[in-house]
């Protein structure tokens, strides 16, 4: 403050960068990251309600605290339990509920309790978790092409356990969609999709469910951008054989991805092999969990079983045979 005397000079603001860097990047430091970011959201709400901060300084807070949302999850290994601890604050900040705006600043005195703090969005503080989908989707339009693999895996593990407990879920599906057009519609060499097929299991394994219903209910998630065109953002790739599958969710692209996740199982080799099977897997019994009648799941359990048998009656094993102990065959999620 010595070049300030008067003590009301503004504070430069600084880059997107510069506050990165300043991230704690030690992943041993999980807890105390956390805690630091839980005090921040609750600081919003005081500095509100004192009138410290005013609606376009919280808009940059939120910003800045999704951000370290980002980083601290992509920092932790992607089964992390710190990850679900990064969740489980969101939803807590969530449960904060809709805060009512101040005598000040409220529209109408005798409705203020009907009313809500509504930032430039639209969406209320806190009950709509302003800005924090549309920044999830934004880093991973604009910079998740830029991570590790791992690093990779652990954003969608992020992403999906969000999307899976209903935090912005509608909003977030166009972050697996995004990916999967990539991953799983795109011819792609072997060493992109063991980059990639990492991100698209834990998507899998956490949100199935919630991306097959939207198949079923033939959802397209919304642009991004008050402009943008979603026909262009959500068209199938160039590996989907039906060129005039509309834009978004369906049964009939949930299967084109199914497929390719077992012919990459099948035509693969290592690694890649392993990723298209664990693909294949969790997508072979996401329909049944939630009542969908998803083509050839039934049959394909039933074959799964008449090779379980077979192998124990072949006497190879001793004790109990899972389904990890077999070769499957894509081609048993044929009905015909």
């Amino acid at each position: 403050m010595a070049d300030c005397p008067t003590g009301g000079c503004s504070i430069p603001l600084t880059t997107r960068a510069e506050k990165r860097n300043a991230y704690e990047r030690d992943p041993q430091k999980a807890r105390e990251i956390c805690q630091g970011l839980r005090d921040d959201l609750f600081r919003i709400g005081q500095n509100y309600f004192s009138r410290t901060y005013d609606l376009a300084s919280i808009e940059g807070f939120l910003h800045d605290a999704w951000d370290e949302f980002i980083y601290a999850a992509k920092m932790q290994p992607a089964d992390s339990a710190e990850i679900d601890r990064l969740v489980t604050l969101i939803l807590e900040v969530r449960e904060l509920g809709a805060f009512r705006p101040t005598e000040q600043d409220a529209v109408d005195q005798s409705k203020r309790s009907e009313e809500a703090v509504t930032m430039s969005n639209g969406q209320w503080l806190w009950t709509d978790l302003p800005y924090l989908a549309d920044d999830l989707y934004d880093f991973w339009v604009t910079e998740s092409a830029a991570l590790t693999g791992p690093e990779r895996a652990s954003l969608a593990a992020f992403t999906g356990k969000l999307c899976a407990v209903g935090v912005g879920a509608p909003q977030l599906s166009r972050c697996a969609l995004w990916l999967f057009v990539r991953a799983l519609e795109t011819e792609l060499p072997p060493e992109t999709l063991a980059d990639l097929l990492p991100a698209c299991r834990e998507w899998l394994r956490y949100s199935k469910t919630k991306l097959v219903k939207m198949a079923s209910d033939n959802y397209c998630p919304p642009p991004p951008a008050e402009g943008e065109d979603d026909a262009t953002l959500y068209a199938v790739g160039p590996l989907v054989a039906d060129a005039d599958m509309p834009p978004g969710f369906s049964i009939a692209r949930w299967l084109s991805w199914r497929k390719r996740a077992g012919d990459i199982y099948s035509a693969g080799s290592g690694d890649v092999s392993k990723l298209g099977r664990a693909c294949f897997e969790e997508m072979m019994n996401a329909g049944q969990f939630v009542g969908i009648d998803v083509p050839a799941e039934k049959v394909y359990l039933e074959r799964v079983f008449k090779a379980l048998e077979d192998e124990l009656a072949s006497g190879r094993f001793t004790g109990c045979v899972g389904v990890e102990d077999i070769e499957i065959d894509p081609d048993w999620a044929k009905e015909t």
